[in-house]
């Protein structure tokens, strides 16, 4: 009578590995399945609040969606809402993100809008600068000094000035509106020009600009000839007198 020879302990060792594999790839795949749900989750809520203008909050959900996710179209969620704040840094690195993981296709016209954001945000500091250039500065409490022999008089540099800062202005948005409707007219086809929904913002951004270049442009030019001729009516000695407005400017001089 023979009896049962016990089984190798490589045998059962590999019996209990596979025992725990078994119990613990449900779990792993229940997880999965959780996390997926709740990326997808919280990319909804991302779309929601981008609808309701609210950039900042859907960038942070679709960031965590992102994180949970791994999903690259994520990243050209955040750099539309990035761009919609005028971001735009962080709009040109989440394109840039996104761009690793694009099809051949793609890329170009990925370069292409990068692109148009690098130079709308060099025109946004560029506005920015000029505008502090034009607004006047507090003056500042000076102790009183006695009256001397005055020379000429600062008053028409000033307006000069003042003119000269209101032309850059004027150029800075016409660049902008010049560039919007370029953006504009990227989202539209056909000879009839039929555009997408995404169009409309770039089209009242071009015409916004269109109008703050045209009041700047006139008004700068207005305050140029008058502080050019309050200059050379004042060196006559004359009392000289200046009022402008936005499209017209008013120059007279009493003997």
């Amino acid at each position: 009578m023979s009896t049962a020879r016990p089984a190798p302990r490589a045998a059962l060792r590999a019996l209990f590995l596979l025992a725990a594999l078994a119990a613990v790839a449900p779990a792993a795949h229940a997880q999965d399945d959780a996390t997926e749900a709740r990326a997808k989750e919280l990319y909804e809520n991302g779309a929601a609040l981008y609808e309701e203008g609210r950039y900042e909050e859907a960038i942070l959900a679709w960031e965590e969606a992102y994180r949970l996710s791994s999903r690259p179209v994520l990243l050209f969620n955040i750099a539309n809402a990035y761009e919609r704040l005028g971001r735009y840094d962080e709009a040109i690195d989440a394109l840039s993100r996104y761009r690793a993981f694009a099809k051949a296709e793609e890329r170009e016209s990925l370069d292409r809008r990068m692109q148009n954001l690098e130079r709308r945000r060099d025109e946004a500091r560029a506005a920015a600068v000029a505008t502090q250039v034009a607004q006047p500065t507090q003056p500042t409490p000076t102790t009183p000094t006695p009256a001397v022999k005055s020379g000429p008089s600062p008053l028409p540099f000033v307006i000069m000035g003042a003119g000269v800062a209101g032309v850059g202005v004027g150029a800075v948005f016409g660049a902008r509106s010049l560039s919007a409707g370029a953006e504009a007219e990227a989202l539209c086809v056909g000879e009839a020009l039929l555009c997408s929904g995404e169009a409309g913002p770039y089209l009242e951004s071009a015409k916004r600009s269109a109008l703050i270049a045209d009041v700047s442009l006139i008004t700068g030019a207005v305050l140029v000839v008058g502080g050019l001729g309050l200059g050379v009516f004042g060196k006559q000695g004359e009392a000289v007198s200046l009022s402008a407005t936005p499209t017209s400017l008013t120059l007279s001089a009493r003997f």
